[in-house]
């Protein structure tokens, strides 16, 4: 066709052209597609020929999803494809059958047959009917995958469209790419986990460094900056320092007294170190009651504002104003002589302690409390740490422990010498780094000589009974002050501890001469004692984990050297340590000394006869929770209890008395709880002791199971088996719970106000 691009008479012979060849249908968008092609100077063939492509395309389009929508109905499915996948999978199953109707085009009669009547309803049919068989498939597998790695896996319609592209356009079986599918979900799934993990970890480290403490909406806030900033590749402790610092003005500025009647928590002084108070509000007598009466509240028990908001608007206005009520508060529940409730009580009450001093965490012994006040201050109630020393009915402060920053104790568990064994061990580090001990210090046998005599015994000193807290001046064959330590966990015979990094000037101590160490009951290719690397993070325990065979001097294990960690725990037998990135390792005596009737470690059943003592295994990744980052980890004498960063428990170990929450009777990797009292459940904190355990969500809700063996314990006297939740008032609403401790016959929820 040759026309004249710019005259009058070329356009109208198109046109004339085009109304002889073209249905009407579709006259207009030919002539404007011809006509711009003609303007623009394009060949008009091609322009002709593209724009009815398109239009067939589009056309068959729409009678592709007729046809599917009618294939539906005579199928009875949801019409709204959402047992497919929704829209996408739509759009996925109109491309195949549209291969088919594109044929019935009118226009491409002279190039391909015509389809005969109804085969793109059949084509329609066939498409629809081979989904469904490939989700019936995809579903047997999610299933399969979902109960061998415990986790819970996308329904298959979420993975349905992009499983049948595979399928369609890289011409693979189902089951190929389905586990191509589920395979990159989960990868996917686990590096979000991760990088939540280390963030929370860096946010958290942060935090306690400044002893600071956000509302939740601005710690929220920072956490989703800090993950958007990692995924971008920024430098995740610079980002974290320049957000605290930010909102650490933002609270400089903002906050002022909460009030003229107490200014010991006016929370500018916390910040600023400047101590400000609030007028009266206006109105006059009307005020200055509401005040009063924020004042009177503060001396009431909690559970009394319930009856106290029935009685007037005002009051109830006060009742439940979070304003007045104390940042922190802890609940108890156990045995009066070591719950620090008086007369004690079944279920969780205010403890007074905590409506005096703000508490930052509570670490339970077998028969005693340690409580970390936000000052960096320890308290202690219940026994003695001395064998013979007297009980402390109340709270006493330690006042040679301040500036404390984490707390430690033999953990509460049973083993047959515990009736023999009066008194316990303890630990403190300090905001600066120092690490100091108390306690019984049991002592090491049979090392070589040369070891200093300090580091031959449990708590780093020479002395059995360390009767007062003192610090430890020599670490690792040289001075204290040439290791920060970071974190420390204290066994029933042995000491864990992890140093974090020095800065450069610091390093020139760290050429001190390696310890001199016993060999220890450790496979042959375990990493020998090392002189202490201060360029790098190191975790060195000294002590003995079950047998004689594996006592050690104080020794750094080289399978930890770098990693940053986030938690240390200590069971009776062994320890855990758990990354910023929520790897779970755990090393030391597999079975303990009553022989636990599961791996302690968690590493599977243990290949050795009954009649041969497994030895002290070094440190190894938990392999069953690689897909699933940890959070928080709690160890008991026979049991582990690990929360994953998406809320689930698991735990492994010895199964008496129910102490594990399921019915494996002999778990030696980790285990999914899934009873159906604790599906739905989002679990933020727990804590295991003897055959007990209880979790708890962000809102208070508190989940027990076990105490059904041997010494029994504060989960014991409960209707059912397995986990059960605790009925208690609960905390008012504007508290969340924060933290779980656990012993033989107490525990504490400890709760911080919401935004």
């Amino acid at each position: 066709m040759n026309l004249d691009p710019g005259g009058t008479n070329g356009v109208a012979a198109l046109a004339l052209q085009l109304a002889l060849e073209h249905p009407a249908c579709e006259l207009a968008g030919t002539l404007a597609a011809a006509v711009a092609a003609v303007l623009g100077g394009q060949d008009v063939a091609t322009a002709v020929a593209m724009h009815r492509a398109k239009h067939a395309r589009e056309w068959a389009q729409r009678q592709a999803r007729d046809a599917l929508q009618r294939a539906a109905a005579r199928l009875a499915l949801d019409p709204g494809w959402s047992s497919f996948g929704g829209d996408a999978a739509l759009d996925a199953m109109a491309a195949e059958v549209s291969d088919v109707a594109v044929r019935a085009h009118p226009i491409f009669g002279e190039q391909d047959p015509p389809v005969p009547d109804g085969e793109v309803d059949k084509a329609a049919r066939d498409v629809v009917e081979a989904w469904s068989l490939a989700k019936a498939v995809v579903s047997r597998l999610i299933a399969t995958e979902a109960e061998k790695l415990q986790a819970e896996l996308p329904a298959a319609q979420d993975l349905l469209p992009q499983i049948m592209a595979s399928v369609r356009q890289g011409g693979v079986e189902v089951n190929a790419a389905a586990g191509q599918a589920i395979q990159e979900w989960s990868e996917e799934r686990l590096t979000a986990r991760r990088r939540d993990a280390l963030v929370s970890s860096a946010l958290s480290e942060a935090l306690s460094k400044r002893r600071l403490r956000l509302p939740d909406a601005a710690t929220r806030k920072i956490r989703a900056a800090l993950l958007a900033a990692v995924a971008r590749g920024d430098h995740l402790e610079a980002a974290v320092a320049a957000a605290l610092d930010e909102a650490e003005a933002r609270q400089v500025r903002r906050r002022v007294s909460q009030t003229v009647w107490d200014p010991s928590s006016n929370e500018v002084a916390k910040t600023s170190g400047l101590l400000a108070f609030m007028p009266f509000k206006s109105g006059g007598d009307a005020a200055l009651d509401h005040d009063v009466l924020h004042h009177v509240f503060s001396l009431l028990p909690f559970h009394c504002l319930r009856s106290l908001a029935l009685v007037c608007k005002r009051w109830r206005s006060v009742a439940t104003d979070p304003s007045w009520k104390p940042d922190v508060v802890v609940y108890a529940w156990g045995s009066p002589d070591v719950s620090g409730i008086a007369g004690g009580s079944s279920v969780p009450r205010l403890l007074p302690f905590s409506r005096m001093h703000e508490v930052r965490s509570l670490t339970c012994a077998d028969n005693a409390t340690l409580a970390l006040g936000m000052d960096g201050s320890v308290w202690h109630w219940g026994r003695s740490w001395l064998p013979h020393g007297d009980a402390v009915p109340e709270p006493v402060r330690i006042p040679e422990l301040s500036g404390v920053a984490a707390l430690s104790a033999t953990p509460p568990g049973y083993d047959h010498e515990r009736s023999q064994r009066r008194g316990f061990s303890a630990a403190a580090v300090t905001h600066g780094g120092h690490l100091w001990v108390f306690g019984t210090s049991f002592s090491v046998e049979g090392v070589a000589a040369g070891v200093a005599a300090e580091e031959c015994r449990q708590l780093l000193q020479r002395e059995r009974l360390v009767v007062r807290p003192r610090r430890v001046l020599r670490f690792g064959g040289a001075p204290a002050a040439s290791a920060a330590v970071a974190q420390v966990a204290v066994g029933l015979r042995f000491l864990a501890v992890a140093t974090r990094p020095l800065a450069a000037e610091g390093l020139a101590a760290s050429s001190a001469s390696p310890p001199a160490t016993a060999s220890t009951a450790s496979p042959a290719d375990d990493p020998t004692a090392s002189a202490p690397e201060r360029r790098s993070s190191q975790v060195f325990t000294v002590g003995v984990f079950c047998e004689p065979g594996d006592a050690h001097a104080l020794r750094a294990w080289e399978g930890l050297a770098g990693v940053p960690l986030r938690q240390l725990c200590a069971g009776s037998f062994h320890c855990c340590a758990l990354s910023t990135s929520g790897e779970l390792y755990t090393w030391g005596h597999p079975l303990g000394r009553d022989v636990s009737n599961g791996n302690l470690l968690g590493h599977g059943p243990i290949p050795l006869p009954a009649e041969h003592a497994p030895l002290a295994q070094p440190p190894r990744r938990v392999a069953g929770l690689a897909q699933h980052p940890v959070a928080e980890v709690s160890c008991s004498t026979y049991s582990v209890l690990a929360l994953t960063t998406d809320g689930r428990a698991f735990t492994w170990g010895d199964s008496d008395g129910d102490a594990l929450g399921h019915d494996e009777d002999e778990c030696s990797a980790p285990r999914w709880l899934d009873a159906p009292s604790l599906r739905g459940q989002n679990f933020a904190h727990g804590a295991v002791a003897y055959t007990n355990a209880a979790v708890a969500t962000t809102d208070g809700r508190v989940f027990m199971w076990g105490g059904n063996a041997w010494e029994r314990g504060i989960a014991a006297g409960r209707a059912a088996r397995g986990p059960s939740e605790i009925t208690w008032s609960g905390a008012p609403p504007c508290y969340q719970c924060t933290s779980v401790s656990l012993a033989w016959r107490h525990g504490y929820l400890l709760f911080h106000k919401r935004a």
